[in-house]
Order: structure tokens, then sequence, then C-alpha cells
């Protein structure tokens, strides 16, 4: 970033840390806040850390408070984390008709982002900045012989770059990273011997169908509810992390929803249901998928264990 060239900078244990403010800050927000451009004053602050490994950088995040300037003269908070993978140049890459446009000029703005979508947006950048999220886990399936309805809990940490999920239940817990599993002792588990383990990918999912959809907003005292609808690729995503042994079945899926409860700019709850009609013998049945994921602000973090960060993450 060019502002690193001007101004003084923090040095701490592998993150570099500036301050900037008045029309500094203000060209920063207006990055992050498009559809507030009109109305951000030049007495803003924007805090920028930039996490680096070998002498790369790896990670941008972005603090910032102010005052709007307009006829209710808003306050604000803003957090945003921009990840740069190491290898970033090797799978980045602009596609050509956007080169096209770019060479030619002929191309219109977007349109800026609604305050709803940025808030619903901030949420999720703060749920991801957490070290470790903390979820209770709802799910039950309905899908002909395959009937379901179980509660756990799952848990996500942040191992020094690698992502982590476990879903656990009665003391007994699975672990994923990418496409391996273990146990809590770091052992090798077959992806056959832990169905349950499908469920973590539901956090990613919710999070994508998002980025690609255009939810309408509600609010009431304070609670905001987004409410997406799920296409045929959301709709067998969602009930195939809910109950595996669905996939090899012949469901024809007929409506899904993805429903996000805010509240105090945190994501409170997610809920993802789709339902539709499988044959079963010689006739048709009515199935249905749901699964209910709580943010409760008192529940415990568990700790990684040390055989699974060993195995997951060496």
């Amino acid at each position: 970033m060019e502002l690193y060239r001007h101004v003084e900078i923090d040095k701490g244990d592998g993150t570099y840390t500036i301050t900037a403010e008045g029309t500094d800050a203000s060209a920063v927000l207006k990055l992050l806040l498009p559809s507030a451009a009109q109305t951000l004053a030049d007495t803003n602050r924007v805090e920028v850390e930039m996490a680096v490994e070998q002498e790369e950088a790896t990670a941008l995040r972005f603090n910032g408070s102010g005052t709007l300037e307009d006829a209710e003269k808003t306050p604000f908070r803003i957090s945003a984390r921009l990840t740069l993978p190491q290898d970033a140049k090797a799978r980045i890459s602009i596609p050509e008709p956007v080169k096209a446009a770019i060479r030619s000029g002929e191309y219109a703005a977007a349109a800026p982002l609604s305050d709803d979508l940025i808030r619903l947006m901030n949420a999720w950048n703060s749920l991801h900045q957490e070290d470790t999220i903390a979820v209770q886990l709802l799910l039950s399936a309905d899908c002909g012989p395959v009937a379901l309805k179980d509660r756990f809990d799952f848990y996500r940490w942040n191992c020094g770059g690698t992502q982590i999920s476990s879903i656990q239940k009665n003391g007994y817990a699975l672990y994923v990273s990418d496409d391996t599993i273990c146990d809590q002792n770091g052992n090798a588990i077959s992806a056959k011997e832990a169905e349950p383990v499908e469920a973590a990918r539901l956090l990613d999912i919710a999070y994508q169908i998002c980025l690609n959809a255009d939810p309408t907003c509600t609010e009431a005292g304070g609670k905001y509810t987004y409410t997406l609808s799920l296409d045929e690729a959301g709709m067998e995503a969602a009930a195939y992390a809910i109950a595996p042994a669905t996939e090899g079945m012949d469901v024809l899926f007929d409506s899904g929803s993805l429903q996000i409860i805010l509240r105090n700019d945190r994501i409170e709850r997610i809920a993802l249901s789709c339902s539709g009609s499988v044959q079963v013998v010689l006739s048709n049945a009515e199935v249905s998928f749901e699964a209910q994921l709580d943010f409760p602000e008192g529940m415990e973090k568990a700790a990684l264990p040390e055989g699974v960060k060993n195995s997951l993450a060496p």
C-alpha cells in the first residue's frame, strides 16, 4: 500500500501497523465503504495492520471508525481483512473480457453496495477474523430411508494460516482440514468412517451463497434478518453436507433458502433449508433438509489438541 511510504510504522511480532488520518483515512474508507463515500469526513481514522511471514505479506487488516457527515451524524466502525496467499501470483489471473474493457474504457461503474449488504459482509469479516469460532449445530433430514435429527458442537480454528474444523458430540470429536480427517489424538480417519464431519462445510457453503446472491433484509428491534433463495447447486451442497448418505439418491430439489440473523453487527444464527422429492420404490416421497448454526456469545471455545495440530497443521 502507498500509505506505508508516507506514515510512521509500528513494528510488532510479524506485523507492521500504521494509523491513517484525515484525507489518507478517507481514501481508504471510500474503498471499504463505497456507499458512504459522499458522507465521509476528513476527521476519521483507519488502522492498517500488515501481517508478514518469511518476508512476504500474508494479510492486511483494516479497523476504522468515525462519524458520517449526514443529517444524523451517524457514527460507524468497520473492520475488514484481505488475505494474500503466498502463491497468489500463480493462481490469480485477469479474465480477458476484463482486460478488453479496461483497454477500451467501455465499462460502467458498478452500483454502490447497499448499507444492508455492507453490514452483512462486515459481520462475515468479523467472524472470519476470530481465532476460534464456536457453534451449536442442529441437523435434520427426512429423505426416504434416510432420517436424521442430531445436535453437535462445531468449532473452527485458524492455526498458523491452516483452517481446522471439528464436529463434536458426547466427548467424541472429528477434526478436518481440507480433505484430511483425524480423531482427537491425531490418528487418520477415512471419509467413510466420518460422515458427520461433512457438516463442517456448512459455514463455507453459507458464505459462498452470500457472495453470489442478493439477499433481502428486514430489521426489527435491532435484529437484521437476511434471506436468500438457493439455486439447485446451493440446495445440493447444503443437503449433502447435512446428510451425506443421500448424495447417491436421485433427489429433485424444488425450493431452498438461507437465512442469516445479525444482532449488534454480529452473526447470531444461520439457517439453511431445502426440500424436494425422491423416488422410493414406485412412488415419489417428499424430502426435507435443515441445518441451524447458532453462535451463542457465552459458548465455551474448545482448545485444539496438540495431536490434531501436529497432524493437520505441522
